[in-house]
């Protein structure tokens, strides 16, 4: 009986060590400063924490797309194509020798008019 209250109360510590800066991630910068604020002895550390957050939040994001990155490029390993029912049509262009070197002309710019004020007679 001890030994499964203590799983119990193991459990709830982790979760609550889990949720509480998951929680933090997902709430804006504004009020997590205004949260921070109001928590004596924490109000000197706000910017810090805040500026930890962004770059915690930047580093999973990163993570994230790089794991769908990888599961993506497994999935095109092993089944080729995304949509392997439609063709893929290539098209080739065949450009002749130069003519990435030749420049385009550049319009002339129009003279700008420019108005005098009228002398008085």
């Amino acid at each position: 009986m001890i030994k499964r209250a203590v799983k119990i109360l193991a459990c709830l510590i982790v979760a609550f060590l889990v949720a509480v800066p998951g929680t933090a991630l997902l709430v804006d910068d504004e009020t997590l400063s205004d949260v921070l604020q109001s928590i004596p002895g924490v109000a000197g550390q706000t910017d810090a924490i805040v500026a930890r957050k962004r770059a915690l939040a930047s580093t999973l994001a990163n993570y994230a797309g790089d794991a769908f990155t990888g599961l993506d490029f497994i999935y095109l390993q092993l089944f080729g194509s995304s949509s392997p029912q439609m063709p893929m049509n290539k098209v080739v262009i065949d450009l002749p020798p130069g003519s990435k070197t030749v420049a385009r002309s550049q319009p002339e710019p129009q003279p700008s008019q420019t108005l005098s004020p009228s002398q008085p007679s």
